[in-house]
């Protein structure tokens, strides 16, 4: 019996991957052009995307050991056509579709770049795996390779967390099945918001989840304004009035309904303040246009509402600090995420912001999930902290059409990539018809729907399929929601 099996599929030996085998029907090919495998998680070497068994293929792997779990990664590039809906086509694992009209140029994000997808599949009572490649809405199937690995896969025991929008948390959850642990809430430091702030902390941890307070830097919600060295001002204490007025309040709410800090009934609440500021879109950013703040100025800024909080004698069993970067750096000048970073001692956890924005910006790409994240992720984990997406989403807008089942694989890409990656500890999608068709219940789009009263909504099934999985955390109905270890990411 064999533990792991890897082919290049239509080739000839190279590193690790075998010569092409256990295949019956389909031909090869082969090209010399260079392929961009920045989209994979730990790609295959260059000479496997250049080759390719294409038409209508199987391939039956065997001595395996019987009835065991496997990890089956599927590599792809499509080096023939330049656009979408050009070659579509599916594929099975042991008798379950796995793809659906695959379309690799419109899930890579362009000709000639590699992406792979990885299932967890159980061999058959005779040690086999078998994978079969049929013909969908175009052209022919084809792949490039395959790495098959016995394993007890990992997961992460992730949170479940959503930004609900304008749809109604309890119907989400209807939908799901599943309670969210935490959710994402936004507010600003303009004084007139801190009642509704308030307000919807209370909702939301009535609702059974733990609230992810979004505390922008905004002194005039309205219209989202701040002063341009407003980084300077609250760090020199200009703004302690209505700061230590906030603290108090927030130390209020975790006292829960008696009113008494440190006893049965106190809550909980992740404070994501001053979020996204390694881009150039808010003004507590250095990068923002006519800004007069600093990376320093936003350390010393952070530092000193944390103090505050300390010193009210908040802590972190309260309350954790949650400092988000987003997934990219953007702005002129540009600053990184880590110029920003606070101190060891004055974050708890670290999150990152992404969304899959597709074509629809003369400045995006569709971009699978380990070129969106990879590298942040892999720059930020020597903080040693617990990691969280807090917003995180995907449009359906792919090269020049909404396609519902594009976005459905991608999903299916962003959970199979960070499963795998153990410092993710907390996963939030954004549910709102925003900038464009991100929503995944109750939004323009979706695969199915899904009927409450005499409403019809609009979802996305698989979001369904892989939030059931039990590695995803629910909240758990106890009085403070999730368990010590889990609020603390442990």
């Amino acid at each position: 019996m064999v533990n792991s099996i890897s082919i290049n599929a239509g080739g000839g030996a190279i590193g690790s991957y075998g010569a092409d085998a256990y295949y019956s029907g389909g031909q090869s090919a082969s090209s010399k052009t260079l392929v961009d495998a920045k989209g994979v998680y730990y790609p295959a070497n260059q000479e496997v995307y250049q080759t390719e068994r294409y038409g209508t293929f199987s391939y039956t792997f065997l001595d395996l050991t019987p009835k065991a779990i496997h990890t089956v990664k599927l590599h792809f590039n499509e080096h023939f056509w330049d656009s979408v809906d050009k070659r579509k086509f599916n594929a099975a694992i042991n008798g379950t579709q796995v793809l659906w009209n695959y379309d690799i140029f419109s899930q890579a994000g362009g000709i000639n770049k590699a992406i792979a997808e990885e299932f967890v599949v159980t061999s058959d009572t005779g040690g086999q795996i078998v994978v079969n490649f049929t013909p969908g809405a175009a052209d022919q199937p084809t792949v490039s390779g395959f790495e098959i690995n016995q394993s007890t896969r990992p997961h992460n025991n992730m949170l479940l967390g959503c930004f609900p929008g304008y749809a109604n948390i309890n119907d989400i959850e209807s939908w799901l099945g599943k309670k969210h642990a935490v959710q994402v809430m936004f507010t600003s430091w303009d004084p007139n918001s801190k009642e509704q702030a308030f307000t919807t902390m209370n909702h939301i941890w009535d609702s059974g989840s733990v609230p992810v307070v979004t505390w922008e830097v905004f002194t005039d919600d309205k219209n989202r304004y701040a002063p341009a060295n407003i980084d300077a001002l609250i760090a020199n204490g200009s703004h302690d009035s209505y700061l230590n007025d906030w603290a108090d309040t927030m130390k209020s709410f975790l006292a829960g309904a008696g009113g008494v800090y440190g006893d049965a009934d106190d809550r909980r609440v992740y404070l994501r303040f001053a979020h996204e500021m390694n881009g150039d879109w808010y003004p507590w950013s250095a990068s923002y246009k006519d800004s007069q703040n600093t990376p320093t100025d936003y350390i010393n800024m952070w530092q000193h509402v944390w103090t505050v909080f300390k010193n009210k004698g908040i802590d972190s069993n309260h309350l954790q600090w949650l400092w988000t970067p987003m997934n990219t750096d953007v702005g002129n000048p540009l600053h990184k995420a880590e110029s920003y970073w606070p101190g060891d001692a004055y974050v708890d956890w670290v999150g990152i912001d992404a969304y899959n924005w597709g074509t629809g910006q003369s400045w995006s790409n569709w971009t699978p999930p380990v070129a969106l994240l990879d590298d942040m992720i892999n720059r930020l984990s020597g903080y040693g902290k617990a990691i969280a997406i807090p917003e995180w989403g995907t449009t359906s807008d792919n090269y020049g059409s909404n396609n519902v089942g594009a976005k459905g694989q991608w999903i299916v890409e962003m959970f199979d990539y960070l499963s795998v990656k153990p410092q993710i500890k907390m996963l939030c999608y954004f549910n709102i018809e925003k900038e464009t068709d991100w929503a995944i219940f109750g939004g323009d789009r979706g695969d199915s729907t899904y009927t409450i009263g005499s409403t019809v909504h609009q979802v996305y099934s698989i979001y369904k399929a892989r939030v059931g999985a039990d590695y995803i955390i629910p909240g758990n109905n106890s009085p403070q929601q999730i368990t010590d270890a889990q609020f603390k990411g442990l």
